[in-house]
């Protein structure tokens, strides 16, 4: 289209904490993540991102509660900073994390209600940032925990684009043909199927 400029990103997803055996997306992780510290979601992370995506790629992050800060210890990663062109980072009802030290933009998404944005030391280290530096909005929940399951749905966020920005300054197309689950086990059975 004229006037307009597309550039090819990769959307890298992390989901939140549930409880599925032997994946690195339990309530263990959410502690390790909370303070910024290594923990086997994060780790396979970076490890798949540099596996299966091209050295120079432009990236794109985002991730529901554990998954957004899972995407933020993952922009931060000196690797990643090394070999991407982290865009922006997109977390939904996720805390801060890794202040200063990312690469690219974040875009921190939260419900009025919703306590899980401000579960980190950096709410205590850096509360500023923390708490001003989270856009919010008003979902149609009163309970705080079905606001942070729930509230983070296109009829309250529909004012942002996908990049986080209230403006509206992109569109992203998603090509299902390229879009793949990787497994973050807590545990390598893999030895036992030689």
């Amino acid at each position: 289209m004229k006037g307009r400029k597309t550039t090819d990103v990769v959307l890298v997803t992390f989901s939140g904490t549930d409880l599925v055996f032997n994946q690195a997306t339990e309530v263990l992780t959410d502690l390790f993540s909370g303070f910024n510290l290594n923990n086997s979601y994060y780790l396979r992370a970076v490890q798949t991102i540099r596996a299966h995506v091209d050295k120079g790629s432009t990236l794109v992050l985002a991730g529901h509660s554990l998954g957004g800060m899972v995407a933020q210890q993952v922009a931060a990663n000196p690797l990643i900073k090394k070999e991407y062109k982290v865009l922006n980072t997109v977390t939904f009802g996720s805390p801060l994390l890794s202040q200063g030290f990312r690469e690219g933009s974040i875009k921190r998404l939260g419900d009025w209600i919703d306590p899980v944005p401000y579960l980190s030391i950096n709410t205590i280290t850096a509360p500023i940032r923390s708490i001003l530096g989270l856009n919010r909005e008003k979902g149609p929940y009163k309970n705080p925990i079905d606001a942070h399951k729930w509230s983070y749905r296109k009829s309250v966020w529909n004012k942002y684009d996908p990049l986080g920005y209230t403006i509206g300054k992109c569109t992203i197309r998603v090509d299902e043909n390229t879009r793949v689950f990787y497994p973050a086990p807590i545990f390598d059975f893999s030895i036992f199927n030689r």
